[in-house]
């Protein structure tokens, strides 16, 4: 299922304006205009913080990590 827009921040504190492709228990998928996170980058979606496990021709996709982001 897909979804509507997001903001994913990089590591590096920078803002990528995305659009959700794809949705699910344990990850996400994105479309970004410009150059994705690399694969391995941890990156914050909201509450949630996942790793870049791919990329795709114009976007990129997560796997939710537990235990991060939680207080």
């Amino acid at each position: 299922a897909g979804g509507g827009p997001a903001l994913v921040t990089r590591a590096d504190g920078r803002v990528i304006q995305c659009r959700t492709i794809d949705i699910s228990l344990t990850g996400a998928a994105f479309t970004a205009d410009g150059p994705a996170p690399h694969v391995g980058e941890i990156v914050t979606v909201g509450s949630l913080t996942g790793e870049v496990v791919r990329t795709l021709r114009s976007g990129f996709a997560i796997r939710y990590i537990t235990g991060h982001g939680k207080r």
